[in-house]
């Protein structure tokens, strides 16, 4: 045989068999057992067991190599031989001894949301457990013999984590907020566990409010456009950088840069963009670090490294091979799919087939992009604009690299990449770097999804973040530039540099007159633009069409919105509208709304459990409640089936963080704000 699948059951039998042609990864289930191992020696290690049970071990060799419909197992379970056994019972646990001391050197960093920290383990312990308050006392210390899980209510405190780990990374805090840290130490792995160690280590650290720029990072680019600009940003994000390894550096650096909470609000889960449904239950989830991959059959079997700019692009050399803001984690089976094709816009899909589209949409085909007819992978809305300000990242941090080593003749890559034939000017090849159509795509996506929280939040903690490189520390150290500044992708690539965005909106601008709004924009170069349409929301994230205007050569234009709905704040954003129907969005502007005060209520806010929503006009008999976060993911949703001015909504599921309420009936429609502080 090539190799052996060992499977584990509580049970002297398993109900189903391995089956040929499928391939098993460690902790999938078969029969009523789940696989330990799929290795090519005769040895394994199985961890995790509970203490004083029976376990029941089969091993199936297979051969796998050099043919075809494999792998090929053989079934038959043959007897022990005498004197040995296909089963044990794992030992009693010791009795726990209390540590002696606490950890020690607690170490914070924050961003808006986020808290990360470490500390020197105590030699007396085996576990720790995290807490984080708003208070600088705990009400309650943890209970010998309880394990608490992440999110547990603890006292006036939450559980970040029980684990052995000396790091630990708190999500969806809520900005400029102080936070208090206390980390126990605990005997695990003994009967009666965990034994706790009752003197805490304590720290406290605020989280920021705004971007994480540090001051003065991007002055050296102040006032500059084009090429300067581009080669200004390009020096400013390659000083001072440290090259994580593929492995284990990139790993480590996402249990800090994409983690999230999962829906229940009871676990931390890898934040997968080609698996993530912002709007409903997900497909599947993975646990940071356990769930790495491994080899993979079907989508949902582990996550592994995604080269949003493929690795065959440019040789797999470094540090292009290991830099973080373009390799996120994903699915392996969708990364997979993705190959090495460029993004894009599909209409009819490639190779249909069960994980194509994904679960959570994304999906291979073939469309009209700019132009460009070939096959190419799209990500959901959710995540297009981190997708292409990853690409503009990649476009001015390895310039030099692109133009020395000649990219667009690497792999596919000329599918996106100018080369010296497309192009033969090499400044305007230096500068757009991509193809016309790429260029013209990347630049909708990151109009059309606008930086996110996320992308913020990601952004600080692969500059600041440091985390364990085999023997040593490592901070990858630098930023983003187009998450920082989306007005640089203009700047670089709009139409007083290049020819190939076809408008560049000089100025959008909204202003309140009375009961009525102007909305003025400037602009330069149209070329190929049909329409201007305007846009409004009420929450910043749906947007619905008010107006439009004709282009008439002019360099302003103008619309008056008379109608304006009852709310806090009023969004707009235009739809630039090219002749082939394609658009681009410009930035949004904000105005103050024409909201009565009175309208609806939030009591308490900030709020903890619970709340109460109380209106100036009592709701019509069917009514619906949404709480969706900053991202617009719906986050609770509540039907109300009577007539009434007052609803309670239990919000103890939600995390920390900035949430948005809407509530309608068969008349009228409420938004209004939310903040959990528990």
């Amino acid at each position: 045989p090539s190799g052996y699948l060992v499977v584990r059951s509580t049970s002297s039998t398993l109900s189903a068999l391995p089956v040929d042609a499928s391939t098993y990864v460690v902790g999938q289930s078969i029969g009523g057992g789940n696989v330990v191992a799929n290795v090519n020696t005769t040895s394994f290690t199985d961890n995790g067991l509970s203490p004083t049970t029976l376990y029941y071990y089969f091993v199936y060799a297979y051969n796998n190599e050099n043919c075809t419909g494999g792998p090929n197992y053989n079934v038959v379970v043959n007897p022990a031989p005498t004197g040995n056994t296909n089963s044990t019972t794992t030992l009693a646990l010791a009795p726990c001894t209390q540590p002696t001391a606490a950890p020690t050197v607690l170490n914070l960093t924050a961003t808006n949301t986020v808290v990360s920290g470490s500390f020197t383990a105590s030699a007396s312990a085996t576990n720790y457990l995290v807490i984080i308050s708003t208070s600088n006392s705990l009400s309650t210390p943890p209970v010998d013999g309880v394990t608490y899980t992440n999110g547990t209510v603890l006292g006036n405190g939450t559980v970040v984590t029980y684990t052995t780990a000396t790091t630990f990374n708190a999500t969806g805090l809520t900005i400029s907020t102080p936070y208090y840290i206390y980390v126990y130490a605990a005997s695990g792995d003994c009967a009666g566990q965990p034994d706790y160690f009752l003197t805490q280590l304590t720290g406290t650290i605020t989280t920021t409010n705004g971007t994480g720029v540090p001051t003065g990072y991007y002055d050296p680019a102040t006032g500059l456009t084009c090429q300067p600009l581009k080669t200004s940003l390009k020096n400013i994000i390659s000083s001072g950088t440290q090259v994580l390894s593929y492995t284990p550096g990139l790993w480590n650096l996402y249990s800090y840069s994409d983690k999230r909470r999962n829906d229940g609000n009871t676990d931390d889960i890898v934040w997968d963009m080609y698996s993530d449904n912002p709007s409903g239950a997900e497909p599947y989830t993975y646990t940071l670090i356990t769930d790495q991959c491994g080899s993979y059959s079907i989508e949902g079997d582990c996550y592994n490294r995604e080269h949003s700019t493929p690795q065959s692009w440019f040789a797999e050399l470094s540090p292009m091979v290991s830099d973080a803001h373009h390799i996120f984690p994903t699915d392996g089976k969708i990364n997979a799919l993705h190959s090495s094709y460029p993004y894009g816009e599909v209409q009819t899909l490639s190779f249909p087939s069960t994980f194509n589209p994904s679960l959570n949409g994304s999906k291979l085909g073939t469309g009209s992009n700019f132009g460009y007819t070939g096959i190419v992978f799209e990500p959901i809305n959710e995540y297009k604009g981190d997708f292409a300000r990853a690409a503009l990242y990649m476009a001015v941090r390895y310039e030099d690299e692109i133009i020395s080593q000649n990219w667009s003749n690497l792999g596919t890559a000329n599918a996106a990449f100018l080369s010296p034939t497309d192009e033969t000017v090499a400044a305007i090849r230096r500068l757009q770097i991509y193809d016309s159509w790429h260029i013209q795509l990347l630049s909708k996506w990151h109009n059309q999804d606008p930086v996110s929280p996320k992308e913020i939040d990601r952004n600080n903690v692969i500059a600041s973040q440091p985390v364990q490189d085999g023997a040593i520390t490592k901070v990858q150290g630098n930023r983003n530039p187009f998450v920082d500044h989306p007005e640089y992708v203009a700047a670089i690539w709009g139409s007083g540099c290049l020819t190939v965005l076809p408008v560049t909106i000089t100025k959008f601008f909204a202003a309140k007159n009375g009961n009525r709004v102007i909305i003025t924009w400037s602009v330069a170069d149209e070329v190929s633009i049909r329409k201007y349409e305007i846009e409004r929301s009420i929450d910043g994230i749906n947007f619905e069409k008010i107006g439009e205007v004709a282009i008439v050569g002019l360099d302003k234009y103008a619309l008056i919105d008379n109608n304006l709905p009852d709310t806090k704040q009023i969004y707009y954003r235009l739809r630039i509208v090219e002749q082939n129907s394609t658009y681009k969005l410009s930035n949004i502007v904000t105005v103050k709304g024409n909201e009565r005060s009175e309208a609806i209520v939030v009591s308490p806010n900030p709020a903890g459990q619970t709340i109460t929503l109380s209106f100036n006009k009592a709701l019509e008999n069917i009514s619906t409640v949404v709480i969706y976060d900053v991202t617009g993911r719906i986050m609770m949703k509540q039907e109300i089936n009577t007539r009434t001015s007052s609803v309670n909504i239990n919000t103890s599921s939600l995390s920390n963080g900035s949430y948005f309420i809407k509530v309608a009936d068969m008349q009228n429609v409420y938004h209004s704000t939310l903040i959990i502080a528990k």
